[in-house]
């Protein structure tokens, strides 16, 4: 049976992204306070013209 080694950059690279996935996974990002969905049509036109927010408020855009 014939044994492959890994060159040590290799590893080391696979090494860092895991440990940068963890630390992703560990600070979840807060909730948005208020979500808007603005929905636009062939003709450019959209269902929505202002967003009405608070200062400090976290506000989550969705464009369809």
């Amino acid at each position: 049976m014939k044994t492959r080694y890994l060159p040590l950059a290799i590893l080391v690279a696979a090494l860092a992204c895991q440990g940068a996935a963890r630390a992703d996974q560990s600070a979840p990002e807060p909730s948005p306070d208020k979500n808007v969905v603005i929905v636009g049509n062939d003709t450019l036109k959209f269902n929505i013209t202002t967003i009405q927010a608070s200062p400090g408020e976290r506000i989550h855009v969705q464009l369809r």
